[in-house]
């Protein structure tokens, strides 16, 4: 993987990259700025390092891969608060959060309530 790559700054909304993001193993990456990526729509940060992460600026993300990160439950209960509701959308929402600190212990209910399965 990756692993002199600390952070991921996305600030710069004119380009055609904030469309789609993957980054796999990763291990070193702690930060992600995601709030300029307003057209962003599926987001894989697969074996990071990624704590907490907030789409509250990202109204077309529909699939979310956070699997083995290190997030907590109170992580991903943020994380969860911040995206956008689907529940009366067509496309449902994914988010995948296995392998997470906080993976059994977050509140799937909020995010069945806002259109998001697992």
């Amino acid at each position: 993987g990756c692993t002199s790559l600390k952070s991921i700054n996305y600030d710069n909304p004119d380009n055609d990259y904030d469309y789609n993001s993957s980054y796999l193993d990763c291990s070193s990456v702690n930060y992600l700025n995601i709030t300029e990526c307003t057209s962003l729509e599926y987001m894989n940060m697969y074996d990071c390092n990624i704590s907490d992460l907030d789409f509250s600026t990202n109204p077309n993300i529909y699939n979310v891969d956070l699997r083995y990160n290190n997030m907590s439950a109170a992580s991903i209960n943020n994380m969860i608060s911040s995206l956008p509701d689907r529940s009366m959308s067509a496309i449902q929402g994914k988010y995948q959060i296995d392998g997470n600190p906080g993976t059994d212990e977050h509140d799937e209910s909020a995010a069945n309530d806002k259109g998001w399965w697992r």
